[in-house]
């Protein structure tokens, strides 16, 4: 019973993330949530924040059973927008 459970819980992930909507939500997500950097900070409560929030993400990715290089294989595309955006935001002064 736990195990069909379980299996059950790991189709629901899929379901919802393995969408194309749901694999941009999923990227905005890491791309977000330290995933993609360090959560290196001089507070430690800052840093254990920012771990948390990773830490929800990566389970989200355990559930997914995809590793962060599997996401980034499958969704190349979508990484070469986050890379766009990214450089666009470090331009911006606002």
């Amino acid at each position: 019973m736990i195990f069909n459970k379980e299996k059950q819980k790991k189709a629901l992930y899929k379901e919802v993330f393995n969408s194309e909507a749901g694999q941009e939500v999923l990227h905005d997500i890491m791309r977000h949530n330290y995933v993609f950097n360090s959560t290196q900070a001089s507070d430690p409560m800052e840093m254990v924040f920012a771990e948390g929030r990773r830490a929800v993400v990566l389970a989200i990715m355990h559930n997914l059973q995809k590793s962060p290089a599997e996401l980034m294989e499958d969704q190349a595309e979508i990484y070469g927008r986050i890379s766009i955006d990214n450089r666009e935001q470090s331009f911006d002064l606002n």
